[in-house]
């Protein structure tokens, strides 16, 4: 999990400086100013999502076994485009894409969450 925390961050920060971040309407302006416009600084969070048993790389649901196959990433990021209704956090954000993803994954599927 820390090492996908990690590849996520730096993976993060080199489209950010790849998209010409510094000029007007690149990706780190859009990313300040409407994204995260509350407090412009990025939260990013990873979900390890137990794997099913006999699909792996599939993510989802734990088959319950030793022989479960590789835990599956999620990646997510705060959003706080709107002052008057919040924000939402990484790591809400980082649950509903995994549900989005696999709509069969259960509460006990989730193992850890990592917030950088």
């Amino acid at each position: 999990l820390a090492a996908e925390t990690v590849l996520f961050r730096d993976n993060f920060v080199e489209s950010l400086q790849r998209s010409g971040g510094g000029e007007q309407g690149g990706r780190e302006e859009e990313i300040s100013t409407f994204w995260l416009r509350k407090t412009r600084k990025p939260v990013l969070a990873v979900l390890m999502v137990a794997g099913k048993e006999g699909c792996e790389g599939k993510g989802g649901r734990a088959g319950g076994g030793s022989g479960d196959s590789h835990p599956k990433f999620y990646r997510g990021l705060n959003l706080e485009v709107s002052m008057p209704t919040g924000s939402l956090c990484s790591e809400r954000n980082v649950i509903g894409t995994a549900l989005a993803a696999d709509p069969t994954l259960r509460r006990q599927d989730l193992l850890m969450v990592a917030v950088l």
